[in-house]
């Protein structure tokens, strides 16, 4: 009797759901913020990237977990880049469209879509940075099955 392999998933899968997840939660926070807390201090505004980083932490242990044959620093690196990618997305698109909503004014100006491109691109670097590390911390060196 032959037996089926272990179900695996791929790191595509994994960052896109995570990312939404992830990206929804940024959202959250700093919409919470912007509300409640106009003038927070700049390390409380910055909380939203522990927000992230515990984002791609999770998804790459749902990773480990699913794939029993573990992850390498690539796969690692790459479900964290992603992540961090599909994350800001959804974190510049619901702040576009927050600001259409509540700052007409500000959003007919050019500043919306410098501050989207920022966004996307600031929220990448350091997402490639802690999932550089996360990975460091999650590989597994026994990759065989």
């Amino acid at each position: 009797m032959l037996r089926k392999p272990a179900p695996t998933t791929s790191t595509a899968r994994v960052a896109l759901r995570f990312g939404v997840i992830t990206g929804l939660l940024l959202n959250l926070y700093n919409t919470l913020l912007l509300f409640l807390w106009f003038n927070a201090p700049w390390d409380v505004k910055m909380m939203g990237y522990v927000i992230l980083a515990g984002g791609i932490v999770y998804a790459m242990r749902e990773f480990r977990a699913y794939n029993k044959k573990g992850m390498n620093l690539i796969q690692g690196l790459g479900l964290g880049t992603m992540l961090s990618a599909v994350a800001s997305l959804v974190y510049g698109l619901v702040n576009m469209v927050i600001i259409a909503l509540f700052a007409p004014a500000s959003a007919q100006s050019g500043a919306v879509s410098i501050l989207f491109i920022n966004t996307i691109v600031v929220t990448v670097i350091i997402g490639v940075i802690i999932s550089l590390v996360a990975s460091l911390f999650y590989k597994t060196d026994n990759t065989v099955s």
